[in-house]
């Protein structure tokens, strides 16, 4: 008898926990895909894009670091700026991120050409807060309210979503950047001038709450992620593990699904054995064994 075997598009899934990210190989969401930031059965990031001037940044390189850290390579296409024309490849841009009790970025950019260049950084960021069967099936119903607010005081954006006792927020709070984020049609907006050689950074925090008020505050991100690994770590005491003999097992990820409800494996050493134990699961799934 056949066996039928389908394989989905590429994906880079990194989690902490019950939240999942799942984007593309260019580390973007496409809302018409399974791809989102999920949490509590709910698609908290419907959403996500960088581009320079509009245009999308062309991809180099991109990898899932860890289980719960990625990262992403790109440079700039030929473009046409107010100052005149900006070469290819002159510009590149790289995205760190990491997934802790929040989900932390950190983008630099760099001008490796001869001139001084100066362009947009756009990042648009959409929330629908569907529920995740509905995007497994491709399925969605519209429901509720959305709102979305900037507060140029704070730097942060928020999207709040409330269906009926249902509630449900988004927030992005910029921490630190060399130049004043704007908001406007949708997207985040930094105007960068660079000098040959010159580097620009700026680092934001997307948090997903479930309840309580969306302006509350958090803890930073470094605290955050010592939490996460404590978590983690008492998480992996738990769960039931196996061992084999069989080196032919590979080290690092064996078994990655692009799902926000798959269960990632890891493989490694241990003494003259390889040991094999989940990544993560949610909390409430009651998932104990395999």
């Amino acid at each position: 008898m056949s066996v039928a075997i389908s394989v989905g598009p590429p994906a880079i899934t990194i989690n902490q926990g019950n939240t999942f990210m799942v984007t593309n190989l260019r580390g973007e969401i496409d809302p018409y895909e399974e791809h989102g930031v999920f949490a509590r059965d709910t698609r908290f990031i419907s959403a996500y894009r960088l581009t320079i001037n509009q245009a999308p940044w062309t991809l180099l390189s991109s990898s899932a670091i860890t289980y719960y850290s990625a990262g992403f390579e790109f440079v700039n296409p030929q473009l046409q700026t107010e100052d005149g024309e900006l070469i290819e490849r002159s510009i590149g841009m790289s995205v760190a991120r990491a997934i802790a009790q929040a989900i932390d970025e950190t983008l630099t950019i760099a001008n490796y050409g001869l001139r001084p260049a100066r362009f947009f950084l756009e990042l648009m960021l959409r929330s629908d807060f569907a529920d995740i069967f509905e995007v497994r099936a491709k399925q969605i119903v519209r429901r509720g309210r959305t709102i979305t607010e900037w507060d140029a005081a704070r730097l942060c954006l928020t999207t709040a979503y409330v269906h009926r006792d249902f509630q449900r927020s988004c927030r992005l709070d910029v921490h630190a950047s060399d130049s004043m984020p704007l908001y406007a049609n949708g997207r985040i907006s930094y105007e960068i001038a660079l000098e040959p050689g010159q580097l620009w950074h700026t680092n934001h925090a997307i948090h997903l709450i479930t309840e309580g008020s969306p302006s509350a505050a958090k803890r930073p991100p470094a605290e955050q992620r010592t939490q996460a690994d404590v978590h983690q770590a008492d998480w992996h005491t738990l769960v039931t593990s196996l061992t084999s003999s069989n080196w032919r097992v590979p080290f690092g990820v064996v078994t990655l699904m692009a799902s926000p409800s798959s269960l990632l494996r890891i493989a490694r050493p241990i003494g003259d054995d390889v040991e094999i134990i989940p990544f993560s699961a949610s909390a409430s799934s009651g998932i104990t064994s395999w």
